[in-house]
């Protein structure tokens, strides 16, 4: 799993340690990408779908996780790897990936206008038709290789006429460009997809499924623990004893729910004036009322 920015260079890490309880407690709380394995599964599967030549019917993915287990910073760590450039002969601009968030309300429509500032291209056009053709018309000279549509499950809050035109488009968009479209969702918007053949066969499913009691969290909390900025660090039994991993594990299952926890406990001790978080520490935090 993936540690934090300096944490491999060993002066930067000193550096962190060496701040105030005030510069340590907000480096703790950055935002920072965990490497898991179910999502390693997940971006080499995307790196797949970046590599595919354009294709009439090209193969498209639906990622599906509960609310907090990763599914954005998932989909914000694929963008990190593959920014966007400018070729320096010819001055075009190549966006490989364009994250697309959707918004409520949602509209054909302003799907659209999103999709385009996502892109950098922001329009004034209000109707369909010429928002639809600022869509192609500008996307493709992009040469975007993937476009990754966040927060899918929104759709179930739409209108159904508003939910089916988006679902409509994102297969439109997807054959015109030729390029895959990869769909982040909880899995409440599974049905959406179920219900239509042709979305059901050209999406693949994929999952981020809760953490349970196994190697891969112990590995979780271990690394979270790591990335703590307490200069005499932690109890090893934290992640090394089954007891205490159940207890983390039957108060939160989600990725963030179990970052939230370590985070919130290295904060605490910060702030009491301690440096290492003993085993005492996590359970207290896992009583208090949230």
């Amino acid at each position: 799993m993936a540690r934090k920015q300096n944490m491999d260079e060993p002066d930067g890490w000193q550096q962190i340690l060496a701040g105030t309880v005030r510069q340590r407690i907000y480096y703790l709380r950055q935002d920072t990408w965990w490497d898991t394995e179910a999502s390693k599964i997940i971006l080499d599967a995307l790196e797949d779908h970046l590599a595919m030549p354009p294709n009439n019917r090209p193969r498209c993915m639906l990622v599906l996780a509960e609310s907090n287990m990763g599914k954005s910073a998932l989909a914000a760590e694929f963008c990190r790897r593959h920014p966007k450039w400018r070729d320096e002969e010819s001055g075009t601009l190549h966006r490989p990936v364009i994250l697309v968030e959707l918004k409520l309300p949602l509209t054909a429509e302003y799907f659209l206008i999103e999709l385009l500032k996502a892109a950098g291209l922001p329009s004034e056009e209000k109707t369909y038709t010429q928002l639809f053709r600022c869509v192609t018309s500008q996307i493709a000279p992009l040469n975007p290789s993937l476009i990754l549509v966040d927060e899918a499950q929104r759709l179930l809050k739409a209108r159904q006429d508003a939910r089916q035109a988006i679902l409509e488009l994102i297969k439109t968009l997807s054959t015109i460009l030729k390029r895959p479209v990869v769909a982040l969702a909880t899995p409440s918007a599974d049905v959406l997809w179920a219900k239509d053949d042709q979305l059901s066969r050209r999406f693949i499913r994929y999952e981020l499924p809760p953490w349970k009691l196994d190697g891969e969290l112990q590995c979780l909390v271990k690394t979270i623990l790591d990335n703590m900025p307490m200069r005499e660090g932690y109890d090893d039994s934290i992640y090394q004893q089954e007891a205490i991993l159940n207890e983390i594990v039957a108060l939160r299952r989600d990725t963030g729910g179990i970052l939230a926890i370590i985070q919130d406990t290295a904060a605490t001790v910060l702030k009491q004036g301690r440096e290492f978080i003993s085993q005492a520490d996590i359970l207290a935090e896992l009583t208090k009322p949230r």
